[in-house]
């Protein structure tokens, strides 16, 4: 390193002389001066500056890793946008969410009711005579509530039998009738809960009464154990009592003719009783869920009402104006993270000019600005008809008189506009299902063969006669679920055997809980048919038993299995199962579901599908928003772009570090190089220009 130019010196140095200052005269002290020698260098200040030259492409590295940052903040605030909206999409993207009803009473102290879609609109006539109530039997007061009631050790075993009670009149006595559909139930009553305690937290614990509770009344003196049945003329309770004599004298209801000491009825078991529109209509409970289709109706009293069943549009024009709204909001976040701002002192947004967020936001738009296909006749296509419009900066806008008035004139139309639907031409052909991929439009269904179900025919045909001596059983297997029956003893005729054979088949549990069941028929040629209900290749049954060659001839009966529907949709391959049709995969109308009741073979008819405004929106926000889907891609490229850019930066701050040592040695170096120089200078400055003293 330079520290400056040494003049050479006059005398026996042997240079050029120098001519000497006017003012000033050259000495040691002056040119130790001159060479700076003794000053102190900025040697931290010097060797800051030259970091901080280095370190200009960390800092830009660290720049773009910030930027990028922020990019990705931005694809989570528009993955956030996008999830929201979709929120409010998923509303009306299925056909229940339209068909909402109300159920009006015009005399709520009578009743309320419920609807369902499916419901009929319209007013029905109520006239509710009498409400539903429990019986309740109240045993002979007791002193004590935790005393023993039991004359002995033993224990007894009280049963609860349900039932019909008549009430006895001058010309017959008292009767029970046992209901067939309600076993019998009991419990167990020993020294460990023989007290009015013990028999009600026994009953109330058991699980096999049908609803039977028990609580301890006190009137102010005595205690009485009240047992209450389930609701209903037919749950009436007859208990009877094995062991205990004092148990049995509790309990035993009704008691024997002239006994005081057991229960009495407080209040009779009843059915409710009501007209609907003139027709008789009763109930076990004051929840009636059963006489009118998607209706149910709860009553409360005694007195007569109108129920008016209507459409309730107010959700659906809710559900659609939060669909706007919600859709306005997201392209309010879009146009914030896409902004471009003029040189204004403003910063344009993160996302500007970025390819994934402008196509997700094409896509939506473009969605909204077509007209939908496949809605059949009369069906609505733009969003514009029920008065929703799509404006020039990308928002919508809802006229709600608009939709109003739509809602209230096709409600049905409105569900197809937004939801995934179908309809069908034909009473035939039934709409069920339809994938993401099938694509929207009408197609023709052929049929070439239609679903049959397995079937067991006889070979021989029946009598005109045909006698059981003695109950004969039939063991019948019906999509390999084995069952016997067993035909009561008897003559029938043919169709009446027919009748006897279904309704057993029908009534036996474990076909019930199979949901399995079976036709029963006599055909043409006079030979006993059973046909299961189930349709296609999987359905199959078979016959056995003592009864079998009496039935079905000396050969047994014919077995048949069922087959597949098969046919095509819109002229493109489809595949049967039972009677439902589905299109292949890779087709228009890949996963579009159709079932096929019946109509013969040939054009059976046109299935009409539509992937509505919401349904195709949804399909689209999925996509957009999936692991594998654009905004996923693209984080994930920056992710792997800030990866990139820490390597560079551990490099380049490893090179930082190793130029800060070579320089700190470097300097070190010139310190000490510069303490010898300051040593020397004092050297020269005592041999040179010595201190003198005044003598």
């Amino acid at each position: 390193m330079s520290v400056g130019s040494v003049p050479p010196s006059s005398g026996n140095s042997g240079g050029s002389s120098v001519a000497p200052s006017s003012t000033s005269t050259a000495t040691p002290a002056s040119i130790i001066a001159q060479l700076g020698i003794g000053t102190t260098l900025p040697i931290s200040a010097i060797l800051a500056g030259l970091l901080n030259i280095d370190s200009i492409p960390l800092v830009n590295l660290q720049n773009q890793v910030t930027g990028i940052n922020t990019e990705i903040t931005a694809y989570g605030s528009l993955s956030l946008a996008l999830s929201t909206f979709q929120d409010a999409v998923q509303q009306l993207t299925l056909p229940t969410e339209f068909g909402a009803l109300t159920a009006t009473s015009s005399n709520t102290s009578v009743l309320s009711a419920t609807a369902v879609p499916g419901a009929l609109l319209g007013n029905e006539t109520i006239d509710v005579t009498a409400l539903a109530q429990a019986q309740s039997i109240a045993t002979a007061g007791q002193a004590s509530q935790s005393t023993s009631l039991a004359t002995g050790t033993s224990s007894s075993t009280v049963t609860f039998s349900f039932g019909t009670e008549t009430a006895a009149t001058s010309t017959s006595p008292a009767s029970f009738t046992a209901n067939p559909a309600l076993a019998a139930g009991s419990i167990t009553i020993d020294s460990s809960n023989d007290t009015l305690q013990g028999i009600r937290d026994a009953i109330n614990s058991a699980t096999n009464l049908n609803g039977v509770t028990a609580q301890i009344v006190n009137n102010g003196s005595t205690s009485q154990l009240v047992i209450t049945s389930a609701s209903g003329a037919s749950q009436a309770v007859h208990i009877s009592v094995s062991g205990d004599s004092g148990i049995s004298s509790l309990l035993t209801y009704p008691p024997a003719t002239g006994t005081t000491t057991g229960p009495t009825e407080t209040v009779a078991g009843q059915d409710a009783a009501l007209t609907i529109n003139g027709v008789s209509v009763t109930s076990p409970t004051n929840s009636i869920t059963a006489s009118i289709p998607d209706l149910s109706l709860t009553l409360t009293a005694t007195g007569t009402t109108t129920l008016t069943v209507a459409q309730d549009n107010t959700s659906t024009q809710k559900n659609i104006d939060a669909f706007v709204s919600a859709y306005n909001v997201l392209q309010t976040e879009i146009s914030s993270l896409t902004a471009f701002n003029a040189a204004t002192g403003g910063t344009n947004g993160p996302l500007i000019g970025d390819s994934t967020t402008l196509n997700v936001q094409s896509s939506l738009q473009s969605i909204l600005a077509s007209a939908l296909t496949g809605t059949g006749k009369g069906g609505l296509t733009t969003l514009a008809s029920v008065g929703v419009t799509l404006n020039a900066d990308g928002t919508l806008s809802v006229a709600d008189s608009v939709l109003s008035a739509a809602l209230a004139a096709n409600p049905a139309a409105i569900t197809s506009l937004f939801a995934t639907s179908g309809s069908s031409t034909s009473s035939n052909l039934t709409y069920l299902v339809a994938g993401s991929a099938a694509q929207q439009g009408s197609y023709a269904v052929n049929v070439t063969h239609q679903a049959t179900s397995a079937s067991a025919v006889g070979t021989t045909a029946l009598g005109s006669t045909t006698n059981f001596a003695s109950p004969t059983s039939l063991s019948v297997s019906l999509d390999g679920v084995n069952a016997s029956v067993t035909i009561p003893a008897g003559t029938y005729s043919p169709s009446s055997l027919a009748s006897e054979l279904q309704g057993l088949i029908n009534s036996n549990t474990t076909f019930q809980t199979g949901g399995l069941a079976a036709n029963v028929s006599i055909n043409s040629a006079g030979e006993l048919s059973i046909a299961g209900t189930d349709f296609g290749s999987a359905a199959t049954i078979k016959v056995s038993g003592d009864a079998d060659t009496t039935l079905f001839g000396s050969g047994g009966a014919t077995v048949t299995a069922g087959t597949d529907v098969q046919g095509t949709i819109g002229g493109i391959a489809a595949t049967g199962q039972g009677q439902t049709l589905t299109g292949n995969k890779g087709t228009a109308v890949d996963g579009l579901e159709i079932q096929v009741a019946g109509g013969g073979t040939g054009n059976v008819g046109t299935i009409n599908f539509s992937q509505g405004y919401a349904a195709q929106l949804n399909t689209a926000l999925t996509s957009a928003l999936a692991s594998t889907g654009p905004i996923a891609a693209a984080t994930t490229n920056l992710n792997n772009q800030i990866t990139a850019l820490n390597t560079q930066e551990t490099a380049t701050q490893a090179f930082i570090t190793s130029q800060q040592q070579q320089l700190q040695a470097e300097f070190s170096a010139l310190d000490a190089t510069l303490a010898a120089l300051q040593n020397q200078s004092s050297f020269l400055q005592q041999t040179f220009n010595p201190t003198t003293t005044s003598g």
